[in-house]
Formats: structure tokens, sequence, C-alpha cells
């Protein structure tokens, strides 16, 4: 596994815990709006969560995505931006 690189800020986000043996979580480098889906058993994933020393996203952070998402799935991303999604 890749080292932590001390000038990144590491984010997780945990979306579920299946049976109490796998963690399902979202994880970003320095930009908490572009992160991966990933799965890990629960003891890798707080051994993941050590190593990276990571931080958990701000209930604002959390709100913002889930807004953001929100309106691109809809497509009013688009017309928030004065552009058209066909453009």
């Amino acid at each position: 596994m890749s080292e932590r690189i001390e000038a990144f800020r590491y984010f997780v986000r945990v979306n579920n815990i299946y049976h109490d043996k796998f963690v399902e979580f979202d994880f970003s480098i320095n930009e908490p709006d572009l992160a991966v889906e990933l799965v890990l058993p629960l003891d890798q994933f707080k051994d993941f969560c050590a190593r990276y020393q990571v931080e958990g996203l701000s209930d604002e952070d959390i709100a913002r995505i889930d807004f953001e998402k929100a309106q691109w799935r809809t497509g009013n991303a688009f017309r928030d931006a004065g552009a058209s999604p066909q453009a």
C-alpha cells in the first residue's frame, strides 16, 4: 500500500456498514468533492484511516456535496451555471 503524503489532506465519509464486517465509504484526497467509493473489512478500514490520518467530512461539507450531486443528477447544475446539458 502506498504511503501518506504529508502535503495532502485525506477525507472519508462512511456510507454504510454491512453486518458489522464491511465498511462502504468515500475516500478523497485534498478535495472532498472528488471521491472514490471503497469497501473494506472493518479492521482494514480502521488501519486505512490510521495510516492516512483521515479526517471526517463536516456536516456542512456533506450537505454541500449531497446538494451538488443532486443538482448534477437532475440537470440543475447546468441551468444554475447558465449552460445547457447538450452544450
